[in-house]
């Protein structure tokens, strides 16, 4: 199991040439735990899968958490970190560090989107609303203590309408609420309706053609004016 404390410590390690301490204080090590879960949020809205477990809220940072991540991308997620933190501190990165940053992160994408797991755990995408309104759509994870290693991606059909929802209140900073938000739907998928409601972004949407479909979903919040950006993929097919 890797902290996130354990990330944190590595990234601060890689910038002792840079005169940054390998032993942070505790502010240190909140604000670098904070830069890497913005971090890997915007990878995911990159569609670049990594496996991650974000923090409770952005308010509500535990060092100590499970980061979820896998041996293999842990060089990429320090090597990044790292290269976030120098502009945090005003720093000059490493010449090393910004080459094995960028080679890591490059090696993390791939050609080939991965094919998902048969998991009796998780819904066939056959959601029903309820009345006029739009269902809640919940996922039930087997007993893997780390999150699956591709982007959670929904199951539609040609012609098929389902029901979704996408909760911001993790991203949302204390005391803020969403103000507006845009969804942006993709040639393979429809998104004719949507509504938000406590924070959840609730959407309606059709298959339309087959393939990999993803969707964009971005809120602006208030009083912060911060935007947040959410990628959600889908998987369309005939039948």
């Amino acid at each position: 199991m890797i902290l996130k404390i354990d990330i944190v410590l590595a990234a601060y390690s890689e910038l002792r040439i840079s005169g940054l301490t390998s032993s942070p204080l505790p502010e240190e090590i909140e604000l670098a735990v904070r830069r890497l879960d913005n971090m890997m949020l915007g990878w995911r809205n990159k569609n670049l899968c990594v496996s991650y477990n974000r923090s409770a809220s952005y308010s509500d940072i535990d060092p100590n958490q499970d980061s979820g991540l896998n041996d293999t991308d842990m060089f990429a997620v320090v090597a990044n970190l790292a290269k976030n933190l120098c502009s945090s501190f005003g720093k000059a990165c490493p010449q090393q560090t910004l080459a094995d940053a960028k080679e890591g992160y490059d090696n993390l994408f791939s050609v080939v989107v991965p094919a998902r797991e048969s998991n009796p755990y998780l819904p066939l995408g056959t959601g029903r609303a309820f009345g006029n309104t739009f269902a809640y759509k919940y996922k039930f994870q087997d007993n893997d203590k780390n999150a699956p290693d591709n982007c959670d991606t929904y199951s539609l059909i040609v012609g098929q309408t389902d029901y979704f929802s996408v909760d911001f209140n993790g991203y949302l900073l204390e005391g803020n609420t969403i103000e507006s938000f845009v969804v942006e739907d993709g040639q393979g998928v429809s998104v004719p309706a949507s509504n938000e409601v406590d924070g959840v972004i609730n959407f309606e949407a059709i298959g339309v053609y087959t393939g990999f479909a993803p969707i964009k979903i971005t809120v602006t919040s208030t009083p912060s004016g911060r935007v947040l950006p959410e990628t959600v993929n889908f998987n369309v097919t005939l039948t």
